[in-house]
């Protein structure tokens, strides 16, 4: 027994010798994102206290829970990102500020959350006045800056190496979940911005929660413990939680796999990115679609003309506004693989994103989660096509929404597949610029280039495949006579 104690004893000390060592690291490479991150989980610990006095509600909630999910939630990301900071092949000076950068903007936006639940009413979205309108503005533009900062570190991350100066680089896998974090992490400014842009969390809901005017919704009502999400209707907040904080999840995963079944640790990251990615996408669309995370899912209302649901019926697949605004972000999902492939086709920074199944598998995902919830109102109008059928669904928001997201989602699978066979190819760069850029406009006529194009390459590869066995027959038969003399 007394064997077992000294070993346990000693594994805990050496544990702790390890995580005393790696927060002094932590302290020392990014200082300003680790004490911040150390002020911010404090103040959660204040406001944990907070919910034992009794206070005003604010929506139904105690002032201060909304301080310490935003408290928690800040403290996590700036320990996450101080744990990568030192990874980021990039001038000291350049990480300094982009620190100074995340941790400004997560202070304004704590002290507006913060000041506002003192004041007893809510942060975001509030414009009832001048003051909270210039509070909710102060918001707004720190988080704007914030993502900015987040984008490039996830630019930078990607196209370089992940390793500390002067030594190894991170283990493939953990450098694919720290990308992986980064780049789902960003994917929480969709969900942000359509919060934002609708000044409200919900969508399209049932019960108390829903509004009946304009197809809007207002925030408040039943929603689960402590999160608050709503129970009576979609909530971008899910969606929104979850892109944000597989920053952590990710690369925590990787490091679990790594020491617990180190020759599939590769795969089996891969495949938890996937389908938390999945799920992330899933979430967002669940809530335009005005269905909660824990609740009845809404039916869909047959439009007898498109076999859609009704434009701006309360059970339409997407409210109208929803569509606009998916139509508008489908675009900027799909644009920087195409700006990577058509004006820099050979920088090994576009290969590093492109040669990734990920990029067309992006509108993919978001294509497949708003068609299969409606494969039973879309496979009878398209096994039995008609013109003035067609023309109704294409007619509405959301069938254009779907449409596009259609050609979006194919167009990009289509340039990916001539990027991936010219990148390589005897094709100058403006050519298979020009190639890329017909695909990206006109589809079918950037295929047709592309195959003009391949005739000519490939004999220019049979040509330079035929010389290049002449020379190797030619060194071949002047060693061989070297040999013999």
């Amino acid at each position: 027994m007394e064997t077992n104690a000294f070993d346990l004893r000693q594994f805990l000390q050496k544990k702790c010798g390890l995580l005393q060592k790696g927060l002094s690291c932590l302290f020392t490479d990014a200082p300003l994102l680790s004490w911040g991150g150390l002020a911010f989980g404090t103040l959660a610990l204040f406001c944990l206290a907070a919910l034992a006095f009794e206070a005003q509600p604010v929506l139904g909630l105690h002032p201060a829970l909304k301080p310490l999910k935003f408290s928690l939630s800040i403290a996590l990301f700036l320990f996450s990102v101080a744990a990568l900071f030192p990874y980021l092949s990039t001038p000291r000076l350049v990480r300094r500020r982009l620190e100074g950068v995340l941790l400004g903007t997560m202070v304004l936006e704590i002290v507006v959350i913060g000041g506002q639940a003192l004041r007893g009413t809510t942060s975001h979205f509030n414009t009832s006045t001048w003051l909270n309108g210039v509070g909710w503005m102060v918001m707004g533009l720190a988080i704007l800056l914030n993502s900015l900062a987040m984008a490039w570190v996830a630019v930078l991350a990607t196209v370089r190496p992940l390793a500390r100066a002067g030594k190894t680089p991170l283990a493939p896998v953990q450098a694919f979940a720290w990308r992986a974090g980064l780049w789902l992490f960003l994917f929480a400014v969709v969900s942000g911005f359509l919060m934002a842009h609708s000044s409200r969390h919900t969508f399209a809901g049932l019960g108390d929660v829903r509004q009946a005017v304009a197809g809007h919704v207002v925030d408040g009502g039943p929603g689960l413990p402590f999160v608050n999400w709503s129970t009576q209707a979609g909530d971008l907040r899910v969606s929104h939680f979850f892109s944000l904080h597989a920053l952590q999840l990710f690369p925590l995963v990787a490091l679990l796999f790594a020491r617990a079944l180190p020759r599939q640790a590769t795969a089996l990251t891969r495949a938890f990115v996937l389908i938390y990615g999945v799920v992330c996408v899933a979430t967002f669309a669940q809530a335009l679609l005005g269905i909660p995370l824990l609740g009845a899912s809404l039916g869909l209302a047959q439009n007898e003309t498109s076999g859609l649901a009704a434009p701006g019926s309360t059970a339409a697949l997407l409210s109208d506004q929803a569509s606009g605004l998916l139509f508008q972000w489908a675009n900027i999902l799909v644009l920087p693989f195409w700006l990577l492939m058509i004006f820099a086709p050979r920088w090994r920074g576009t290969a590093r994103v492109m040669n990734s199944h990920l990029a067309p598998a992006l509108p993919a995902l978001v294509y497949a989660v708003l068609v299969i919830p409606s494969l039973s109102s879309l496979l009878p109008v398209l096994a039995n096509p008609k013109p003035e059928v067609i023309g109704a669904m294409l007619g509405s928001p959301q069938g254009l929404a779907i449409a596009w997201l259609h050609f979006l989602a194919f167009d990009l699978f289509v340039g990916r597949f001539i990027w991936l066979r010219l990148k390589e190819a005897p094709l100058p760069t403006l050519a298979l610029s020009v190639i890329l850029f017909a695909t990206l406009m006109f589809g079918p006529l950037g295929y047709l280039l592309f195959l003009i194009a391949l005739t000519f390459v490939v004999r220019a590869e049979a040509v330079s495949g035929a010389d290049e066995a002449a020379e190797l027959g030619a060194e071949k038969q002047a060693a061989v006579r070297g040999t013999n003399t």
